[in-house]
């Protein structure tokens, strides 16, 4: 409705309709007007307002969609009256016209609807809008006969003059004061003395101020039939406003519900896009833990087995070498050595010419006892023997541990990548190494996000985890040395450690930080 304008609103039940006539209604207005729209030019369209009704208020909003100041055509006087009357005339009668001609207008009902809408019920009933006359409540009125225009419009009200009704006035009031003179004979005895120059200006004085009177009260009726157009276009306006309100009411809860709807499809779609994809990257580890767990139980199968032989043939070194000490403590003592045998004496010279005595035969000595047989030296180790155990070895027969730790600046890369991830560490370390590290940009935005993204320990973290274990599995009588490679080609020497130091040792290791650069 904000292309239309509201002429009134008034009671439904205004005007009585004539005997068998129909109310019009919006219905009946948009037959009309879409007939007249193909035989008559716009103009003529427009002389009949639209009804609006309110059927539970009983009123009546009546619309036109001319543009300007709607004003009651009783209200107009001179030329604009008398143009509006005319422009009336005419536009009614191309209707009356058209409504009789058989050949164009072939529904007789339709015929009698067009002449009917051509009556009105009184003057009042009439608006001009910007010289355009606008009928309302039309059809209520009798049909007047061919070539007749209503008769409280066949000649224009002629223009009030002022001068008339001074005249009148005077007239009149010349009039009274003679009669009154003449019937208490005043007029005989004032006669000689009568001033009616005087009297003639106090009527005119008195017309002056009846006609001022009279234009300020006409111009106060039309600022208040102005006041009552305005209220009844602001009472329409208002309505309109209280229905587009709601109506906009309506269309932002309605924009709200889709907005809200809008974006609980949005983010369902991205959780299950999200779901989707969550469930082939676990798809994926899946697949990626059944293969690392197939290669940790065939190769924890294979440490066992080499395990197995190893202790198998620990053991068999073992039976031999206890066999061998077995076979060493069982073997009887040596015999002793013979003593060594002492050379006789020279015999003595015998005197010359002296008897010779027979010499006694003397007692043979006893055989000497043989000599005790040498210690058996320890036996030989047999090449393939394992070495002795620890506590079955002297101290001097312990080996040394030596310990060779990389605490450079490629130990913080995690210790456990995929391929993608593991190939940008390479690339760039590589690079590093050959150009250094001003000239690889091109690989650092890769080992940045590697180094970002990747979870688990780093390759220090895991060696350290390793150190300790070999630490605390060697025997008591096994001394570590640590030596440690934090930057390229120097080398730090931290000592060798007892068993008694070996947990200053391990503190040693936990706390080393990866440097910069890779001696590798």
């Amino acid at each position: 409705m904000a292309d239309r304008l509201r002429l009134a609103r008034t009671a439904a039940d205004a005007y009585a309709l004539p005997a068998g006539v129909p109310r019009p209604d919006t219905e009946t207005y948009r037959q009309i007007v879409a007939l007249l729209r193909r035989h008559l030019p716009p103009a003529v369209v427009s002389v009949l307002a639209e009804p609006v009704e309110h059927p539970g208020a009983g009123q009546v909003d009546w619309f036109t969609g001319l543009a300007g100041q709607p004003a009651l055509l009783r209200t107009l006087t001179g030329p604009a009256r008398t143009k509006a009357v005319k422009l009336l005339g005419d536009r009614l009668e191309a209707i009356r016209s058209l409504a009789a001609r058989p050949a164009v207008i072939r529904s007789e009902a339709l015929a009698r609807t067009l002449l009917q809408a051509t009556t009105y019920p009184s003057e009042d009933a009439i608006f001009v809008v910007d010289g355009q006359p606008v009928v309302t409540f039309w059809g209520y009125g009798e049909p007047a006969s061919d070539g007749a225009a209503p008769a409280e419009l066949e000649a224009p009200r002629a223009p009030r003059t002022q001068l008339w009704l001074l005249t009148l006035l005077a007239v009149t009031v010349l009039a009274a004061l003679a009669g009154a003179a003449w019937y208490f004979g005043v007029l005989e005895r004032l006669f000689d003395r009568t001033d009616y120059a005087a009297l003639l200006a106090e009527e005119r004085r008195q017309g002056e101020t009846l006609r001022r009177d009279l234009l300020r009260r006409e111009r106060r009726l039309a600022e208040a039939l102005r006041t009552c157009a305005l209220q009844t276009s602001l009472d329409g306006l208002r309505s309109e406003g209280t229905v587009l309100s709601k109506q906009l009411a309506e269309l932002r809860e309605q924009a709200r519900n889709r907005v809200a709807f809008c974006a609980a499809q949005a983010e369902s779609q991205r959780l299950q896009a999200e779901a989707r994809e969550l469930a082939s990257r676990l798809q994926a580890l899946r697949a990626t833990l059944a293969r690392r767990a197939a290669t940790c139980r065939d190769q924890a199968l294979a440490e066992a087995r080499a395990e197995n032989r190893r202790l198998q043939a620990k053991l068999k070194a073992l039976r031999k070498r206890l066999k061998d000490q077995r076979d060493a403590c069982n073997r009887p003592p040596p015999p002793p050595k013979p003593a060594p045998v002492k050379p006789p004496p020279p015999e003595p010279k015998p005197a010359p010419d002296t008897p010779t005595p027979e010499p006694k035969p003397s007692p043979t000595p006893a055989a000497p006892a043989a000599p005790a047989p040498p210690a058996p030296p320890p036996p030989e180790a047999k090449p393939g023997a394992l070495p002795p155990c620890p506590g079955e070895r002297p101290p001097e027969d312990a080996p040394d541990v030596g310990i060779v730790l990389d605490a450079s600046g490629s130990m913080r890369t995690p210790a456990v990548l995929d391929s993608a991830s593991a190939a940008a560490v390479t690339a760039f370390e590589a690079c590093v190494a050959v150009m250094g590290p001003l000239m690889c940009a091109p690989f650092a935005a890769a080992y940045e996000m590697v180094m970002q993204t990747a979870h688990g320990p780093t390759r220090l973290q895991s060696a350290q985890q390793s150190v300790s274990s070999v630490v605390r599995s060697l025997p008591a009588d096994v001394d570590v040395a640590l030596a440690v490679l934090e930057d390229c080609p120097r080398a730090t020497d931290y000592g060798l450690f007892a068993n008694a130091q070996r947990g200053r040792l391990l503190q040693t290791v936990n706390g080393l930080t990866p440097r910069e650069g890779t001696p590798l």
